[in-house]
Parts: C-alpha cells; structure tokens; sequence
C-alpha cells in the first residue's frame, strides 16, 4: 500500500490505516454531540447574564463542529474500508477528505482556546453546574485528542517525503516522454541526482530515528558510525518500496495465516501422507524420530544438555535469575566476592582472567553455580559489551577434554545495535568456502580475543594431560 500524498509530501501512513481512528473519533464525538444536545435541551437559561450567553453560544458552536466533524468522519471510514491493500484507487478521494478534517481541526482548536478562556474567566461564578463541567469536559477530552493527532503527526512524518514525491513526478514524467530523444538523455542526470537525494534524506531520517531510540546510549563515534551504517542498510532496503509500516505488519500476519492455510490443506488431502506438521516440518509416516533409548542417541543428547549450560552460563545472572527466579538470591550469594565482604575474595586456585564484571562479580557467581556439576575450569570471561563487541567465555572441560567457547547472545541494546548492523564476512575455515559468510559481530576483536584464549586454554590442556 503507498504511501499516502498530503501538502506535496509522502506520510508513512496508507490510505487504509484510517478505518479505526476514523471510526474512534466518529463514536466518540457522537456521544459528546449528544450530551451537548440534551444539555441545550434540558438546562433552562433563562438568566440571560454574559456568561450565560457566552456559555450557550459555546455550547451550540460546539454542537455544529461536533456535527461536522461527525459527517467528514463516517466519510473517512467508508472511504479507507474501499478497495484492498494492493488496490487504492477505491480511496484516492481520501486526501481531499483529511483535507476538510484538518480545517474542521482548526476551528475545533480556536474553539478550544475560546472555551479555555471561559473557563478561566466564569467558571466559578456561573451558576450552571452541568453545563460548565459538560463544557470542562469536553475540553479536557478534545486536549487529548488534539494531544494523540500531534503524536500521530509526529510518527507518521517522513522527513524525505517531499524528495519522494519530486522523484517519482520526474520519472512519472521521464516515461510519458520517453519517445522523445532528448528527455532521455538530459534527464539521466538530473533522475540521478533526485535518487541520490531522496536517498541520502532517507538515511539522514532512519540515522534520526536511531539516534532516538537508543538516546540512553550516549553519543560515542562507534556508536555514530554504527547508527549510519543501520540507516544506510535500512534506507536501501525501503527506499524502491512504497510501503507503510503497517503494510509490513499485515504482510507477517497474511504470510503466517497463508501457510497455517497451506499446512490444513496437505493435511486434509487423501492422497497425501502429511497427517502433521512440527515446527513446519512435514510428520509422515516415513518420517524418522530419534530413538531416545538408543546409547548413541542418549550419548548425543547427554553431550547437547552439557554443553547447554555453558552457553546458558555467559548470560550471567540475568540468565540465573531467569531459571532460578524464587530462591536465586539464596543460590547465588555464596558464590559471590566482594573485598567489602571478609572470606569473599578470589580464590588462588581460580586462575580465571574476569574482564569487566561487577564489584560483587554476581555474572561470575552466576556462571560458577550453572555449571557447578561439571569438571571445568574458567580460563578467560569477559563481560565488556560494546557494539561489535560481544561477551564471551573460554573454559576447559576436563570432563570432555574439550575447549569450551561460549559466545553471549542478544540481551543489552549494544546487542540490538550489533544485530541490526547485519554485515556479512566470510568464515574462517579450511578449505575456504566464498559463499560460506557469517554475522561480522566483533570484526576482529572478538576473534582475536578467542584465538588467543583458545590457544592458551588448548596449551594448558595439553600440560595437564602430561
């Protein structure tokens, strides 16, 4: 669905995303149109005194906006519930009708300011109590409705719109002209230069929003670099895309009921031998299930359940706290150390390099209590989380005479921020596959780091063998 065209500027919002608000305002100003109709209807003003009159001159001004806006409203719902999301042609009259909404909104603030203005003025004097706290009412509600359309305006703006538009009126005009030699090629250059602007508007507004949304963050170079690269990667996946976010949401939840469809379809034909799915995974009858009572199987299983605990362990007590939630304080604080707190410093046999922890080390108390059953020994943890720059663990198990690395997952807004810069490098193996490429986390910090503490716990593994 486009984007729909209001003041020569695109809006990230379609034309059919105003069903709801449209029908919301519609009951609301409905039900305010009628308490000011009885209210007109039942209160004798007989006392013809000035506030008086200028109540019921406020009263019935706001009757007439109420109806009004009531009108342009139910409009604006009809129109927007026309067409589908690939068809707007059904609703191209919707602008002109937000058009008339917006006037309509002026005269409802100017209204509004008047109404304030008597309030101030009468409202302890005058002696017609259900009317003036009809009208603070009223006012109240239409503040915060007034409140909710500036935050509408301010999510739905987009800040290269214009550029948009003047964009796509050239190429619009480029292929009506395109029989004529000369527009052909005096305006390469300049659809060009219009791409690269709209363009580069569209990363100045996603580096904005980055910037916005992880404000507690601070405003270091690694992290501008990192906000720049999102943007760009954003802006060059939405840019040929005349799409809203809601588009994007009705598309999630159209593709998941499509393939729920599909899935009751192969499940209900005769001559197919799908009777379920598991995790989208096709269950027929020659489908192979693992045998847990087979050694091999139950050997495999035990090793993935071992090796569980460490990648659950770099998490640190956040983890802990999760899987442990009503007694973790009792489990973890005997494993805690504090040079405040007598008998809990480092133990000399723990020659484990901590990197970053907390004053009390609770990430490493954490780690010690998830992985107490197993013969180990912590070589290297860091928990120093930075932008490409993730925590991670080295141990020995001597259990499994194996070199552990665990490599934390997404839990801080560093982590989010080093998701999003989804940049690609190819993996380290031998023989070297070009199309083989993972997530460039750490670049070369984090591998560097490993390779070393690798190494290291790899030599001192062998040591202890002799």
């Amino acid at each position: 669905m486009p984007g729909i065209v209001l003041f020569n500027r695109r809006w990230s919002v379609g034309s059919d995303d105003f069903v709801l608000p449209a029908i919301f305002l519609l009951l609301l100003h409905t039900v305010w149109l009628i308490v000011l109709s009885v209210i007109l209807t039942v209160v004798d003003f007989g006392q013809w005194s000035q506030c008086m009159i200028d109540l019921y001159e406020h009263v019935l001004g706001y009757i007439v906006i109420l109806t009004g806006c009531i009108i342009v409203e139910g409009f604006i719902s009809w129109i927007s519930m026309r067409g589908t999301i690939l068809d707007n042609r059904p609703r191209v009259s919707m602008q002109y009708l937000l058009y008339v909404r917006l006037g309509i909104l002026l005269v409802e603030v100017a209204w509004l300011i008047v109404g304030v203005v008597w309030i101030s003025r009468h409202y302890h004097t005058c002696p017609m109590n259900l009317a003036k706290e009809a009208i603070l009412g009223i006012v109240i509600c239409n503040w915060c409705v007034l409140l909710s359309v500036v935050i509408t305006i301010w999510c739905t703006f987009d800040a290269a719109g214009r550029s948009w538009v003047k964009m796509k009126r050239y190429q619009r005009s480029l292929r009506e002209d395109r029989s004529k030699y000369r527009y052909k090629r005096s305006g390469s250059s300049h659809r060009n230069w219009r791409h690269r602007k709209a363009t580069r508007e569209y990363q100045d507004s996603w580096n904005r929003r980055c910037r916005l949304l992880f404000c507690c963050m601070g405003r270091t170079d690694r992290h501008q670099n990192s906000f720049a690269e999102i943007a760009k990667l954003l802006s060059e996946f939405f840019r040929d895309l005349d799409v809203v976010p809601s588009d994007v949401v009705a598309g999630l939840v159209l593709l998941r009921k499509y393939q729920r469809m599909e899935r009751q379809a192969i499940v209900k034909e005769r001559t197919n031998e799908t009777y379920q799915f598991l995790s989208g995974v096709p269950i027929t009858p020659k489908t192979k299930f693992l045998d847990i009572n087979h050694p091999l199987i139950v050997d495999e299983i035990h090793t993935i359940t071992h090796y569980l605990h460490y990648a659950l362990a770099v998490y640190g007590w956040p983890m802990f706290m999760m899987v442990h939630s009503g007694t973790c304080c009792c489990k973890l604080f005997p494993y805690l150390r504090c040079c405040c707190i007598p008998g809990r410093e480092k133990s000399k046999r723990d020659r484990a390099t901590i990197v970053e922890d907390n004053c009390c080390y609770c990430n490493y108390a954490a780690l010690q209590k998830m992985c107490l059953h197993h013969n180990m020994e912590i070589i290297y943890v860091t928990y120093h989380v930075e932008v490409g720059e993730t925590p991670f663990l080295v141990a020995l198990d001597h259990e499994r005479r194996t070199v552990v690395v665990s490599i934390r997952g997404t839990i801080s807004l560093q982590d989010v921020i080093t998701d999003l810069n989804a940049d690609g490098e190819q993996l380290p193996t031998d023989p070297a596959h070009e199309d083989w490429l993972g997530h460039k986390v750490g670049h070369c910090y984090l591998r560097s780091f490993i390779y070393i503490s690798i190494y290291i716990a790899d030599f001192q593994l062998q040591l202890r063998s002799c």
